[in-house]
């Protein structure tokens, strides 16, 4: 399976119009395996979810005439959208074929308000908020920046002494945030709530990343980094060769895994959010996903911190992915080959982090959290 899974650098892949059924045969067996070898008997993925991907898989084989590409394509793509997370799709020019999955995959604009930085050029912005309680510091961020961004030091520095001030609150805004640079989110978390990295790796503490092994796993992850090393003009050799470290998890994801273990077990279900001070209040929406997700799970293991917003996109645990291109059609499928477990092995999946402070769609969060922060002086 690993050989036949493994693209040819020399014969880059035509999408056909249309498929015979023996080609629909072809790429729904080669679905198949690629979904069992990711999520068969994991316990992360409920039976019955199984259950019915097999069967809506097999339910395209049905048309004994065969099938026009795009519209098997984006049968298929609903087929997986039956998974737990929307980071296992089928794909046509690098496009989800299902139109909800693109829906929920593009990133656009929560309903809780705008982040307050709106400059495209502005990796961050510290101001400030009026309350009742005076001016609190707000710190604005739409992606997380390297941490060799110039400033970015100094800005660490600033935040950790407003946190670690007893009397003092602070705002992070993570609204319209997709991610970023792991190692600068990490950094920023452990000035906020100092966090102990220790960069060793496999299993910490309630946290775990199962990674898949195979072959064919390793095969799925060469077959991405050489499409996206031809997508930027560079040369691999022909042989696709691989080493048992090529495919490994780059050690800023590492990180991730020992910042969780050495932080407390869990955090409680029935957070107070009237907790004393100091409290930093994250007001996050479902536009956060990835790196942002990964840092809100690392500062909400604090119990003064306070998350305001609705729930986040649901798409950080699956890592390490890597690409099946279905030998009938070439239609490509995007495989994750990792997953990382929170506390009593946990899938995160679609679900998204929950706010511990809901609000309300098209009310603004900023506003919910001014109003919270001045009921204290009252």
């Amino acid at each position: 399976m690993a050989e036949r899974m493994r693209l040819d650098l020399r014969k880059p892949g035509r999408v056909r119009s249309q498929l015979h059924s023996r080609e629909v045969l072809l790429d729904v067996s080669h679905v198949m395996a690629a979904i069992e070898d990711a999520y068969a008997a994991r316990p992360w993925v409920p039976t019955e979810d199984m259950l019915l991907v097999r069967f809506a898989l097999r339910t395209l084989l049905k048309s004994r005439s065969g099938w026009e590409t795009r519209a098997f394509c984006e049968q298929l793509d609903r087929a997986l959208m039956l998974l737990p997370d929307d980071q296992f799709y089928a794909a046509l020019e690098g496009e989800p074929c299902a139109p909800p999955r693109r829906e929920r995959l593009e990133t656009s604009v929560g309903a809780v308000g705008k982040n307050v930085l709106t400059r495209a050029d502005q990796a961050w912005l510290l101001t400030g908020v009026e309350t009742a309680a005076g001016e609190v510091p707000v710190l604005a961020l739409r992606r997380f920046p390297s941490p060799d961004l110039v400033d970015w030091e100094s800005l660490l520095d600033r935040v950790a002494e407003v946190a670690s001030d007893a009397n003092s609150e602070l705002v992070i805004d993570l609204r319209e945030n997709w991610g970023g640079h792991e190692t600068g989110a990490e950094k920023l978390a452990a000035a906020l709530v100092g966090h102990r990295v220790d960069r060793s790796t496999g299993t910490h503490g309630n946290v775990q990343l199962v990674r898949n092994m195979k072959p064919q796993a390793a095969v799925a992850r060469m077959n991405l980094v050489w499409e996206q090393a031809q997508a930027a003009g560079l040369k691999m050799e022909a042989s696709h060769e691989m080493t048992p470290n090529a495919t490994r998890t780059p050690a800023h994801q590492e990180a991730w895994l020992a910042s969780f273990a050495n932080e407390p077990a869990a955090r409680q279900s029935n957070v107070d959010p009237s907790v004393a001070s100091p409290r930093i209040f994250v007001m996050v929406d479902r536009v956060c996903a990835g790196v942002c997700e990964r840092f809100v799970m690392l500062l909400r293991r604090a119990s003064n911190v306070i998350v305001v917003g609705e729930s986040t996109a649901g798409r950080s645990s699956l890592l390490e992915f890597g690409l099946v291109r279905l030998p009938g059609s070439n239609i490509e499928i995007r495989v994750p080959t990792a997953v990382l477990l929170m506390e009593g092995q946990k899938f995160l999946g679609s679900d998204g982090l929950p706010a511990d402070i809901p609000v309300a769609p098209n009310h603004d969060a900023l506003r919910v959290v001014q109003d919270r922060i001045s009921s204290y002086t009252r």
